[in-house]
């Protein structure tokens, strides 16, 4: 297969879903009267257009009355005016075609999306301005990225029935995802294999309308990673039954951040976990493991909320070097079973009973309660470290002991801290801004 040149670019206002094919020369090379004879060579010679600005690795459209629209070119004969691609093109005579220029739509009558018109090529694509998907991508494989990182644009994802993507792997980046139908993102089963979704730099979700799951796994698996994402209002969990690995992200006001993790972990690294009703809610996995992330809870006595984890007990959750404030849910903020909790030099701030409350198999490790409140504005959601004594002096200045390969002790504190002089203030990530 031929690579691809680059990103299949859409402009609603000025591309065109009928004389564009979105990657290619600047302005489109076009033509009417295209001959397929049901090979991978396509005849332009009856339009007598100049092809010399065409290259192997653009993309050429044919306005076709069924079947394949779509291929990556793999060679261009500017003698004898003709274009081969990579897959094979139905029998029809006189159609209309086109090389470069911008998309209008990813969907439309021509979309580019549709199982039976898309290239055995995986494209990826770069969105100018807002567009909205509604057709179910199956097995696809892509990257869908706003053109201009500095200027995101909001892809609404707007499947009826349940999965967007099923199977394949996909990725975003820079840019803005909403929904209006309740979709949930991607999803593997048998008929699908594996599947995988990557978000970089996003934002996911808004206070209104709510995705149901980023992710979910049947009898296959489906695995998720993300960095510098944000996930908003999800209404049943941002993960499910899937393998997250999960780097500086926000999780505000979710339902559920991961559930039923089907044998996999769940790997939050360097995150902030704010107003959820669970972080964890598992049976027949590994547990979770979150590694220096803040988790802010809804600060309220109504069970769940702001409670860290129920399961069954199979289900473990491992906190290393985190800060917890306000985790208040039911009788306990541990809210669980028999599964084992630990919690590895961290600190708490308003949490009921403590750490270990009424519940079994909860241990901690060189994890002080503070008295004061240790973020600059907790009510306002500037979760920098302050300066007060009992509150963020105590953990920019707490010693721990750390036991090295040989078994020594050593002394050291925790350092990347930012202090109350530092940093923007933000109330939300700076991403949603």
């Amino acid at each position: 297969m031929t690579a691809a040149n680059g990103y299949v670019i859409y402009n609603s206002s000025t591309g065109s879903d009928s004389n564009a094919s979105g990657l290619g020369p600047a302005s489109a090379v076009v033509g009417s009267s295209a001959e397929l004879d049901g090979t991978s060579t396509v005849d332009m010679s009856y339009d007598g257009m100049d092809l010399s600005s065409i290259s192997a690795g653009d993309l050429l459209f044919c306005e076709t009355s069924s079947g394949r629209q779509f291929s990556v070119i793999a060679s261009v004969d500017t003698g004898n005016e003709t274009i081969t691609t990579d897959d094979v093109w139905p029998t029809e005579s006189g159609v209309s075609w086109a090389v470069g220029g911008k998309r209008a739509t990813f969907e439309g009558s021509n979309s580019i999306a549709q199982e039976t018109t898309k290239p055995s090529t995986s494209l990826n694509h770069a969105f100018e301005d807002d567009q909205t998907i509604t057709t179910q991508i199956y097995k696809g494989g892509a990257t869908f990225r706003s053109a201009d990182p500095s200027n995101r644009i909001t892809l609404t994802l707007a499947n009826t029935g349940s999965y967007q993507f099923r199977g394949g792997g996909s990725s975003f980046f820079d840019m803005n995802l909403d929904t209006t139908t309740g979709t949930q993102f991607v999803r593997g089963d048998t008929s699908v294999q594996h599947a995988s979704v990557a978000f970089y730099n996003c934002v996911v979700g808004d206070p209104v309308n709510q995705f149901v799951t980023s992710g979910s796994a049947s009898s296959r698996t489906a695995s998720i990673t993300a960095f510098n994402t944000v996930f908003r209002n999800f209404s049943s969990s941002v993960f499910y039954g899937v393998h997250p690995n999960i780097h500086n992200c926000w999780f505000l006001d979710n339902n559920i951040v991961s559930q039923h993790g089907m044998g996999g972990t769940t790997n939050i690294y360097n995150s902030i976990l704010k107003g959820n009703n669970w972080i964890a809610n598992g049976r027949r996995a590994s547990g979770c493991k979150l590694y220096g992330c803040t988790i802010i809870g809804k600060g309220t006595a109504a069970s769940p909320a702001g409670s860290i984890c129920t399961s069954e007990a199979n289900y473990s959750a491992r906190f290393y070097y985190c800060k917890f404030a306000q985790l208040s849910g039911g009788s306990s903020p541990w809210y669980g079973s028999t599964a084992p909790r630990q919690f590895y030099q961290c600190f708490g701030y308003n949490l009921t009973n403590g750490w270990v409350n009424s519940q079994p198999n909860v241990s901690q490790l060189d994890s002080p309660i503070l008295t004061v409140d240790p973020f600059v504005d907790l009510a306002n959601g500037d979760l920098r470290i302050n300066d007060l004594v009992g509150g963020g002096n105590t953990i920019r200045n707490k010693t721990f002991q750390l036991t090295d390969a040989v078994g020594a002790t050593n002394p050291y504190t925790q350092t990347g801290l930012e202090g109350s002089g530092n940093g923007s203030g933000s109330t939300f990530h700076p991403l949603a801004q």
